[in-house]
């Protein structure tokens, strides 16, 4: 393989404004063809085709003559290309504050390829950071070189590049988009990749433990960024640091497993993992009581005759993906709504309580159900503000029962056909 010293200056002048995201590789390419047919240099073809201007592949072809010299790293050059095309400087004042410094973050890297941070301000403030046990973006922002919000945007698309989902030109080319137009991140995202914010990064346990409660903006931001760094996820770095138990790392993992598969809802998803921190529970602990509940609230809802056999057969074969949840497929089929079912599990509370039994909370719930009161209105109307007897109680499910072969509400009857 050849050394740089060996390599054409026509092979380094592609591979450093490619490098630099001044051009794409296959406009290179076909500049280099075009050149080969007409016998002009690739760079006079770029200049002709519009490409690149006269002061450009002048600044190109000297990075090229000095990688080639060893007077600079590929990756100085690269840098020194980048920043003299955005800013429209000559290289040679470029190469003399890069010969000295050279961005030792991603981040640094990045904002310096977006123009958002200079490199003399690199060299100033990345050994500060070091020194202070600082994170590059903390310095930055605590001295106002960058926003929150920005350092938030580039710590995600730094994610989506190391994750392989975007390039770091595509990142840089965001980072300076978001700077001048002050767009939105997902907005100019899809711009430039073609693809939402969502389809890129599936990795949102940081939100949900934010939503949850377990750790806040700041920290989150810290983690994220001191992962890239070190190439591990922010989870591994809030470990370390004792802001997270492990337990709770994995639990959000499965929830967001969970949710990124359409089988629990983002609400349903930030309630358990809030259950798992107060409680100190596994996540599967949580889980088989939470089945155990639904199944207690299907077995209510049949006993107030609200819902029967046939009604549950007809979810299920609308709703198949809810096979394990009959709740689920029982509203999503529209024969209970949700304040129904939140009225079950108060009068499960009730009975857990011993405040009712299991009878009386089948007729409290139709009560309440269809007289639109509260459960414990129901119960004093049922029991007359005296305590309920059997015989009184009997009487009051004959009742129930009756009022089951009245004609249903037009909406469930339209639902069953």
């Amino acid at each position: 393989m050849a050394t740089e010293s060996g390599m054409s200056i026509s092979t380094l002048l592609g591979e450093l404004i490619t490098a630099a995201a001044i051009l794409r590789t296959e406009t290179f390419d076909e500049a280099r063809s075009q050149a080969s047919q007409s016998g002009l240099p690739v760079g006079r073809v770029l200049v002709m085709s519009g490409h690149l201007g006269e002061g450009d592949l002048t600044s190109a072809l000297q990075a090229a003559q000095m990688v080639r010299e060893g007077k600079l790293t590929k990756t100085q050059a690269t840098q020194a290309l980048r920043q003299a095309y955005h800013q429209c400087m000559p290289l040679g004042d470029v190469v003399d504050e890069l010969r000295d410094y050279t961005p030792q973050t991603m981040l640094g890297e990045l904002l310096l390829a977006a123009k958002v941070v200079s490199i003399s301000k690199l060299a100033r403030f990345e050994p500060q950071a070091r020194e202070n046990s600082l994170t590059l973006g903390q310095v930055l922002t605590r001295y106002g070189i960058i926003s929150i919000s920005l350092l938030s945007d580039a710590v995600q698309l730094l994610v989506l590049v190391r994750s392989n989902q975007i390039n770091f030109q595509q990142a840089a080319a965001t980072i300076y988009a978001i700077c001048c137009s002050q767009a939105d991140l997902d907005t100019t995202v899809a711009a430039l990749t073609g693809k939402k914010q969502a389809e890129l990064d599936q990795s949102r346990i940081g939100k949900l433990l934010q939503a949850a409660g377990v750790i806040n903006d700041e920290e989150q931001l810290l983690a994220a960024e001191m992962g890239i760094e070190s190439n591990r996820s922010y989870g591994e770095v809030l470990i370390e640091y004792k802001v997270l138990e492990p337990y709770v790392l994995d639990s959000a993992a499965s929830l967001q497993a969970m949710l990124i598969a359409g089988s629990l809802t983002e609400v349903q998803v930030i309630d358990l993992l809030k259950q798992v921190i107060a409680r100190q529970a596994p996540l599967h602990q949580i889980l088989e009581e939470l089945h155990d509940l639904k199944s207690r609230v299907v077995a209510l809802l049949k006993a107030a005759v609200l819902i029967n056999d046939d009604d549950i057969a007809y979810a299920l074969r609308q709703f198949p993906a809810y096979s394990d949840d009959t709740a689920r497929a029982l509203i999503a089929a529209k024969f209970i709504d949700l304040p129904t079912v939140r009225k079950a599990v108060h009068c499960l509370k009730l009975m857990q309580a011993g405040q009712i039994n299991e009878n009386m909370a089948a007729v409290a719930l139709r009560h309440s159900n269809r007289r639109g009161v509260s459960i414990e209105d129901a119960i004093k109307i049922m029991t007359d503000d005296r305590p309920c007897t059997l015989s009184t109680l009997g009487l009051k499910i004959v009742e129930a029962v009756q009022d089951h072969w009245e004609p249903p509400p037009q909406h469930l009857s339209s639902v069953a056909i």
